[in-house]
């Protein structure tokens, strides 16, 4: 599988999505395009609206099979995914023992009810040396929010707890866990943990958590006109880069909202 280099993931989302979406979507993409191992059978597990898989598409990372829980979101994803797509509970996969080579779980993990068990099936339809790569929230997610960060500085604590725990219902995030928490999930189901990455800062965080309004109003807009409808923004692209370059530069595990995992069946 060959990559473009000479690409912008963060042009590419914001020409189909929201800026908070773009900004950690972004990230993401260029996260797994940095794999350069990764092909074969390859399945989507919880592949949303199918951007992600179409911008992956767009620089010839194919994608051959996606499953999400909800037929409402599998019915947009017709419209953007080129992979097979299919209904299916994490839990309980519809998909042979030792069928696939490899995983993608954009930010899906921390919204499942039983983790271990999704996790053990990750590990039944892949192959020997077959390989995950996950990006999941952590226990800095929430206090690297913009609100709270906000609301705590001036000792409004009781707004900042309350604010997360809106966050929490709208996004339906069941867990945060830490780093080290994530890799014993993947470990105790047989994967080797190879490779961690921290991402998403504390200004990519923030600038997320500022424009989310956007994303509910792209929503509204879905639902009336059958699309989302945006302002152009694409300007913005440029500024946007220069404001988030430094944000993973010379910080510690514990200054990100995210993780990235690579992990191998053994």
């Amino acid at each position: 599988m060959s990559h473009n280099n000479s690409f912008s993931a963060l042009r590419d989302y914001l020409s189909v999505a929201p800026i908070a979406r773009a900004i950690i979507r972004s990230r993401e993409i260029e996260l797994i395009l940095s794999e350069k191992d990764f092909s074969g059978r390859i399945i989507d597990l919880g592949l949303g609206d199918g951007i992600f898989e179409s911008i992956l598409a767009r620089h010839d990372l194919l994608i051959q099979f996606g499953i999400d829980h909800s037929f409402s979101v599998l019915k947009l994803a017709a419209s953007a995914a080129s992979s097979k797509l299919s209904a299916g509970d994490m839990e309980k996969l519809p998909i042979r023992n030792e069928t696939c080579d490899g995983i993608i779980s954009n930010c899906v993990l921390e919204h499942i009810d039983n983790l271990p068990s999704s996790i053990s099936e990750m590990h039944r339809i892949l192959k020997k040396n077959g390989k995950v790569l996950a990006t999941v929230v952590t226990d800095r997610y929430p206090e690297l929010l913009f609100w709270p960060r906000f609301f705590s500085k001036f000792g409004l604590k009781f707004f900042a707890k309350k604010y997360i725990a809106f966050i929490d219902e709208a996004f339906v995030h069941r867990r945060y866990p830490k780093t080290s928490e994530w890799k014993k999930f993947f470990e105790d189901s047989g994967f080797q943990v190879v490779k961690t990455v921290s991402y998403v800062g504390p200004r990519r965080q923030a600038l997320m958590d500022i424009m989310l309004p956007f994303v509910g109003l792209g929503r509204v807009m879905r639902n009336l006109f059958g699309r989302e409808i945006f302002l152009k923004r694409l300007w913005l692209a440029g500024f946007i880069e220069r404001l988030l370059s430094s944000d993973e530069e010379k910080k510690s595990e514990s200054d990100f909202a995210n993780v990235f995992i690579m992990a191998v069946k053994k």
